[in-house]
């Protein structure tokens, strides 16, 4: 293992002190009002920054407190180029963090060097500020270059960040070496304490897999546990099976069978630092065998049911589980004191918290509730703030696809079950606030009908959306239940179409990290659910499709017919255009970046002077500024948008991307494995598909990489600048103009870097039947002869295969 630390291959130095995040309430006292909710959260970012200490009165040493009145403590994230806090916060917070480093040089020189943040940020070197990023924003990171004046011997370099916390929120900043990266040293500032935490780092991060066993680079330090864990994540009440063991002293662990995530741990100085490792071959897709649809929808609910709810930011979200433990008859004793404290974010006004009404507002159409509760429940919605346009200061996101229908909705229910009230917030009566709503509902209706969704084909939101339309369909009003009703069946045939061995394969407006287990998303639920002989998700916590358990809706009647069609076919929905070549053994699907069919956008009002806010036409253009757009062009900034699947199962597939961050640890938006940070060129035909990368000096990071998990195929191979890999009949082959690097973070041979400004990615699906051998399919692809000119930004192949990246800027990706 080194002993000497050194900034990583891109020159960024991956080692500080840091101490922080703190977090505290943030109000604004201005008095400041806004009908357009993200220009308000511009105006909160530019008068957050406050100033900075003076760094010469610091004392900066593992275990010291620092600037935060917190401890100053070693920062551990395997393979981040960051200091990442990325996190989620409800309600507005202010954020703040210190870093801090030293750099060691032989002689005095002066180096150039970047700093990346989305945050304001300021840097000193030896008590002079060397850099700054003045005001925090949303999206895209920010660059700043600057000098750094290095006297022999250690220098040290002090950061200040700081940044408001409202829903996803990118804390994070990183400092980049361009030049002389062998001559610098990275040294931790204070004390000789922070060796132990140095080898600690090194030694998790030197931890391999061999067959089922993780093989320690030397034996376990003291202080040194594993925990596995049947989920990646574990919530209160919700944390599942859970196993854990000391190591000290030992060499290798073997894994363990049916806990597919475990957790290794070194405890150094009272600080623990973590690495997280998965064992994919273990989550496999699962299937209730000879259950009739009956049966298999009571399992789905019971699942809903037999859960305590979500705690987000202390706040309680389990409306969907007491409406189901209500509807099959399972209450608990605590479930009125539940519903209660459900009603505390509803008030402090929690982004996400539209969900909860939702729910409730459901769940009063069909149950009595006591006096009592009944005269709190009331309060709370009388003073609820439905729409950014009404009084309130808040970080409750209104415009997304999703939180519009569910707000618009809630409008109209909860002013038809008050229709004299006044609400405080709407400064409406209960029937005023139900015609809004039924106004805002009928554009809704109209922006989809006309253009189709802008979250299409969403494992997350898509059922957020199917949930809500659900309230309409039962508790709204002639043409407009009708409406949600035909909408209802566009989403589910969509889904149906794309559905593939039994599990929804298909680009995504909006994705997490499932993207890598499709077959354990919300959606899959939803096919499920119409279809038991899909695979089931039994432990699913989506409480969305509770909704269904009572319900005048009849779904489509052909969709487990859509599912198992063959089919080719290309259509639009947002300003998207998505292709589909689904065969029985293999399916290759995506979207087309940039379009090539002279399709119109439609377009964003918040680029342009005037009214209009109002509207909802105003609403998705403020969903395109901030959950980015579905109009798909080379070059322009991506957030969590879905591009591509090559398949052969449901569980075994590829993609590439182009990540928004440097490790699987990061919460960032994009993430490490769900969207892009530069959207590239994308064009597929029917079983081919070409993908052009190039990354701009605006952007950190200078790699992308491609998801080909040899551990799912029956056969994988590597031939010249081709993967090749086979399940059951069905082949695909992925070549890169780049040299594919192995690379292993969280999972274990699955994933293949190509370094650089500029790469070309050529994949190619078929099957037995159609191009017999694996042998003769990869002969096949190598006569294809993919080429990507550089300097053209050309990729070709045979047969006539042609694309070219043109560049394109898009200055509603910028918040």
């Amino acid at each position: 293992m080194k002993t000497v630390l050194l900034p990583n291959r891109d020159g960024f130095i991956t080692n500080y002190l840091v101490c922080g995040p703190k977090e505290t309430e943030f109000t604004d006292s201005t008095g400041m009002h806004d009908d357009n909710q993200l220009r308000y959260e511009a105006y909160l970012r530019s008068i957050l920054p406050r100033r900075e200490p003076d760094p010469a009165c610091l004392n900066i040493c593992l275990g010291g407190q620092g600037p935060e009145g917190l401890d100053w403590r070693y920062y551990f994230s395997y393979g981040d180029w960051f200091v990442d806090y990325s996190t989620f916060y409800s309600t507005l917070t202010r954020v703040e963090l210190s870093a801090a480093v030293c750099l060691k040089v032989k002689e005095e020189r002066r180096v150039r060097a970047a700093l990346w943040s989305y945050a304001a940020v300021t840097v000193w070197c030896n008590g002079e500020i060397s850099g700054k990023i003045e005001t925090p924003v949303y999206k895209p990171i920010q660059r700043t270059e600057m000098d750094l004046t290095l006297h022999r011997g250690e220098n040290l370099l002090y950061v200040k960040l700081q940044n408001l916390g409202v829903r996803d929120t990118r804390t994070i900043f990183g400092i980049q070496l361009l030049e002389d990266l062998e001559e610098v040293e990275i040294v931790l500032p204070g004390n000789e304490a922070a060796k132990r935490y140095e080898y600690a780092d090194r030694w998790l991060s030197g931890i391999r897999k061999e067959g089922q066993k993780l093989v320690f680079p030397a034996p376990a330090p003291e202080g040194t546990s594993i925990r596995f864990m049947e989920q990646e994540q574990l919530f209160e009440g919700n944390d599942g099976d859970v196993k854990e063991r000391e190591l000290c002293g030992i060499q290798e662990t073997e894994l363990s069978s049916g806990l597919p995530h475990c957790m290794i741990s070194c405890v150094v100085g009272g600080d623990a630092l973590k690495r997280h490792f998965e064992a994919m071959e273990q989550i496999r897709p699962v299937y209730r065998k000879g259950i009739s649809s009956e049966e298999n929808r009571r399992l789905i609910y019971e699942n809903i049911a037999g859960q305590k709810g979500a705690v987000r930011n202390g706040g309680l979200f389990t409306m969907s589980n007491i409406l189901a433990r209500k509807l099959l008859s399972m209450e608990w004793p605590e479930d009125e004191e539940n519903i209660r404290k459900s009603l505390i974010p509803v008030r402090d006004h929690f982004d996400c918290s539209d969900f909860i009404v939702s729910a409730l507002l459901r769940y009063l159409e069909y149950f009595p509730v006591s006096e009592a509760l009944e005269n709190e429940i009331k309060d709370t919605l009388l003073s609820y703030r439905y729409w950014m346009d009404q009084d309130g200061s808040d970080g409750m996101c209104f415009w997304s696809e999703n939180h519009a229908l569910a707000f618009y909705s809630c409008m109209l229910l909860a002013g038809k079950r008050y229709p004299k009230e006044y609400f405080s917030a709407a400064g409406r009566t209960g029937e005023e606030l139900a015609a809004c709503g039924r106004e805002k509902l009928e554009q809704w209706f109209d922006c989809v009908e006309q253009s189709g969704f802008e979250e299409f084909l969403s494992s997350g939101y898509m059922c957020v959306t199917f949930a809500n339309l659900l309230n309409i369909v039962d508790f709204g009003d002639g043409e407009l239940a009708a409406k949600a009703s035909r909408t209802a069946d566009r989403i589910l045939r969509m889904l149906a179409l794309h559905t593939f061995h039994g599990t929804v394969i298909a680009p995504m407006g909006r994705v997490y990290r499932g993207v890598l287990y499709p077959f354990t998303q919300p959606t899959q639920v939803l096919m499920n659910l119409f279809n038991p002989e899909t695979p089931c998700v039994p432990d699913s916590r989506e409480g969305w499709l509770e909704f269904c358990a009572r319900t005048s809706y009849q779904a489509p009647e052909d969709l487990s017919s859509l599912m198992d069609r063959e089919c080719t076919t290309e259509y639009s929905t947002g300003n998207a255009l998505i292709r589909l070549h689904k065969k029985k053994d293999y399916c290759l699907t995506s979207v087309q970046s940039g379009r090539e069919d002279g399709n119109e956008r439609w377009q964003n009002l918040t680029l342009q002077d005037g009214n209009g806010q109002s509207s909802h036409e105003y609403t998705r253009s403020l969903n395109e500024r901030f959950h980015g757009t579905t109009c798909f062009e080379p070059g322009v900034y991506g957030y969590q948008q879905h591009l591509w699947y090559g398949a052969v199962d449901n569980d075994t597939f590829v993609f590439t991307s182009h990540p928004g961050g440097t490790c699987e640890s990061s919460s960032m938006r994009p993430g490490y494995w769900y969207g892009n940070g530069v959207i590239p060129a994308v064009k597929q035909e029917r079983s081919r598909i070409g993908i052009i990368y190039e990354i701009p000096e605006s952007h950190p990071i200078h790699f992308t990489h491609l998801f080909f998990p040899t551990i799912r195929f029956e056969t994988a191979e590597k031939r010249g600048g081709w993967l090749f890999g086979q399940k059951g009949n069905g082949y695909v082959g992925v070549w890169s103009s780049g040299e594919t690097e192995a690379f292993t973070d969280q999972l274990f041979d699955c994933e293949y870097r190509v370094y650089g400004d500029q790469m070309a990615y050529f994949a190619v699906c078929s099957s037995k039947e159609e191009a017999g051998s694996l042998e003769a399919f990869m002969d096949y692809c190598l006569k294809q002869e993919p080429e990507y000119e550089c300097e053209e930004s050309v990729l070709s192949a045979a047969g006539g295969f042609f694309m070219k990246y043109e560049k394109k800027e898009d200055r509603t990706q910028y918040v």
